[in-house]
């Protein structure tokens, strides 16, 4: 809220409100603008510019302004802004909008975010739960804010590599019952398949062979293919109840890639596709410096982007999205560019609100995965390890109640933090018992500040009558200009699709609430500074447990 005022002070100024930045040193300003974009245009050294617009903005602030003063440092024009502004107007706004606040006006439009978009050939992984994890955290992110956000899912059911799995069956497995979960056990038939490829290469040949028999409706291969698909999806969906994952539309790509293929044929006649002298439909996209993209083979199979192109489409038939997110690896950088452009030599409505949200892979201590190998941790093992390391640190508490519910939500809500907060387009090691530290990065920490913060708050009623400018410390500005910027960050969370930003926000607020608790008492004789000081604690709790629940995470009173 600050920051708009500032911004709008500044324009006035004939300077760019997007200059405005928060100094990383605290001490220097609340908010600063750097003068070094100017010294062209004003033909001066950035440090007398600062000098001279510092003057200036002096001149023009008064008492109802919420500055306190501005000024040059170096290059650097620095604000400060008014104590009792802060802690009056940041602190009398949560108290009156509790956890609405940050958020936004809603309006009427409707965003789609496509994830995990799993393979029935094998469980998900450790890669699938960073994707599942970004789409939970995505769709509360923009129903928080304004949008109606809504999650869908495309299963991948038809494929060769589908194919892989069901021949591996067929051939050394096929009046057997499955000795585990469904996902699990048909996963292993995939890493079957590639080790018995090392002596039989003609297999791939097999595996394409069944899949043309797909394409052509082979009754015999359509209900193996049905058969396996049906009974790991029975298993994905427990999957997805355990990482809180939620359907709003689910699409099959066996249920849709024959109207994929018509879509591509029928554009042929408008000369947009075109076919080779093979007979593949490929679109010529070099003069938007891509290269000629093939969108059905020669032997008239279907593959990824032909069903893309059809799916975009119907989802927008269904649903009247105005945006389209798909949460896709950055492997997949090149195929999502190329498709956008296609939505637009087809005239999509919603072509130019399309966006690949792009994220790295998650490797382990001992290396990345690999699962035709089978060097993979699956999702649900993942989970189950993780119980297992919180029971092994709450060792001699097992008579609390619900002790095993406990556990499973800590492991649970430390998995979800834990890879939350990377950039998503960062690769990283997913580190165990870092995720369950008490003192590193992690939700332990974050929960441990919040459960301070209720322990503080036990015999607390909130109070009217608040005397905001008793709020003076260091430390204390600090913590309310953090406050300040909370709708910044959610709305930044959203625009950037990165919801790392808001684990940041909170990992920054608890460390600067301990702090100020190590320095300061909340609990004083003197009653007005205590009510003034409750009600910040109060406050710090209410955005800590609020911005937990938009990661998909509680917040326990008690740790």
């Amino acid at each position: 809220m600050f920051l708009q005022e500032l911004q709008a002070f500044i324009e006035t100024f004939d300077l760019d409100p997007s200059l405005v930045e928060i100094p990383q040193d605290r001490t220097m300003g609340d908010f600063a603008v750097p003068c070094f974009s100017l010294a062209k245009q004003w033909k001066k050294p950035p440090n007398m510019i600062a000098e001279e617009l510092v003057i200036k903005m002096n001149e023009h602030t008064d008492e109802t302004s919420i500055i306190q003063n501005t000024v040059a440092t170096w290059p650097y024009i620095n604000f400060f802004i008014k104590t009792q502004a802060l802690s009056a107007r940041i602190l009398s706004k949560i108290t009156k909008e509790w956890e609405q606040f940050g958020a936004q006006e809603k309006n009427e439009k409707t965003i789609m975010i496509e994830s995990p978009s799993p393979n029935t050939n094998k469980p998900l992984h450790l890669g699938h739960v960073r994707n599942m994890l970004l789409g939970n955290a995505l769709c509360n992110i923009y129903t928080f804010l304004w949008r109606n956000a809504l999650r869908t899912d495309i299963v991948n059911d038809r494929w060769v590599h589908i194919c892989k799995s069901m021949l591996m069956y067929q051939k050394y497995g096929n009046n057997e019952l499955p000795d585990t979960k469904c996902d699990h056990y048909v996963g292993k038939r995939y890493v079957r398949f590639a080790t018995e490829l090392k002596d039989n290469p003609e297999l791939d040949k097999e595996a394409q062979d069944m899949l043309k028999l797909r394409e052509e409706n082979d009754k015999k291969t359509v209900a193996l293919r049905r058969k396996m698909r049906d009974r790991t999806l029975e298993w994905f969906a427990e999957t997805y109840k355990t990482y809180g994952v939620e359907m709003d539309a689910v699409y099959y790509e066996s249920d849709i890639y024959l109207d994929g293929k018509k879509v591509i044929e029928e554009w042929v006649t408008t000369w947009i596709f075109e076919k080779d002298e093979t007979w593949a439909i490929f679109v010529d996209l070099e003069s938007q410096w891509y290269d000629k993209k093939i969108l059905q083979r020669s032997d008239g199979t279907a593959i990824y982007i032909t069903q893309d192109i059809f799916l975009a489409m119907k989802r927008h038939q269904d649903h009247a999205m105005d945006k389209l997110i798909y949460v896709v690896g950055s492997e997949q950088e090149y195929h999502f560019a190329v498709l956008f452009e296609i939505f637009k030599l087809l005239w999509y409505s919603f072509a130019e609100d399309c966006f690949h949200m792009s994220y790295g892979m998650i490797s382990l201590p001992d290396g990345k995965m690999k699962s035709r190998e089978w060097n993979v941790v699956d999702a649900d093992r993942l989970y189950q390890d993780m119980i297992e390391k919180v029971t092994t640190q709450m060792e001699g508490k097992e008579d609390l109640p619900d002790f095993i519910k406990t556990t499973e939500k800590i492991a649970m809500w430390a998995i979800k933090f834990f890879i939350l907060k990377f950039d998503s387009k960062k690769a990283f090691v997913f580190d165990r018992e870092s995720s369950l530290s008490f003192s590193g990065e992690s939700w332990p920490y974050i929960q441990y500040t919040s459960a301070r913060c209720a322990s503080i708050l036990q015999k607390w009623t909130m109070s009217t009558q608040v005397k905001y400018e008793l709020l003076q410390e260091q430390e204390e500005r600090q913590l309310l200009l953090h406050l300040s910027l909370f709708p910044k960050t959610v709305a930044d969370a959203g625009r950037k699709y990165q919801p790392y930003l808001i684990a940041r926000y909170l990992l920054d607020l608890s460390q600067l609430f301990n702090s100020f608790y190590q320095k300061h008492h909340v609990i004083v004789d003197e009653l007005d500074l205590q009510t003034a000081r409750l009600t910040l604690v109060w406050s710090i709790q209410t955005v800590l447990k609020t911005w937990l629940r938009l990661l998909w995470i509680e917040s326990p009173e008690k740790m």
